[in-house]
C-alpha cells in the first residue's frame, strides 16, 4: 500500500513540527511508502514563492528524494471531473486542488494522510489516516 502526503502534513514537516515528525519516522521504520500528488507538489512550491524560505525548501527537497512527486494522468483527471461533479450536486464541493488530490488516491489506491478529514471525508471511498 502506498500513502499520498497532504499539503498540511508536508508543511508540519518542513516546520519539524514534532508529533507529524515522530509519525514519519516511525512509518518509515515500518516501511511505508509514501508519495507526494503533483497538486500537493504545486501548493507547496507555491507557498515558498509567497513567503521564501531557503531552510523549508531545503527539508522539503530532501522529502522528496524520499517521497516522489507522481504526476497525473488522464484517468486522474477524468475522475476528478467525475467527482467534482458529484460533490458539487451534494453541496459538498471542496476546493479544486484537493479534489484533484483525492481524484488522484482513488484511482491509484493511495492512502491519503491528511490533517484537513473535514475535506476530504466527503469523499467516498477515499482512505484517510490523520497523523494529529
Amino acid at each position: 500500500m502506498k500513502y499520498a502526503l497532504d499539503t498540511n502534513i508536508i508543511v508540519d514537516m518542513v516546520n519539524q513540527i514534532e508529533p507529524v515528525m515522530a509519525r514519519f519516522h516511525e512509518s518509515i521504520a515500518n516501511r511505508m511508502d509514501f508519495v507526494i500528488p503533483v497538486a500537493v507538489d504545486y501548493e507547496i512550491m507555491r507557498g515558498f514563492h509567497h513567503r521564501p524560505s531557503k531552510k523549508k525548501e531545503t527539508i522539503y527537497e530532501m522529502m522528496r528524494r524520499y517521497c516522489p512527486v507522481v504526476e497525473v494522468n488522464l484517468a486522474v483527471w477524468k475522475r476528478a471531473a467525475s467527482l467534482w461533479g458529484e460533490l458539487e450536486r451534494a453541496g459538498k464541493r471542496i476546493g479544486d486542488a484537493d479534489t484533484i488530490i483525492a481524484a488522484h488516491c482513488l484511482v491509484n489506491d493511495y492512502t491519503l494522510i491528511t490533517n484537513n478529514t473535514s475535506d476530504f471525508e466527503r469523499v467516498k471511498g477515499l482512505l484517510l489516516v490523520k497523523w494529529v
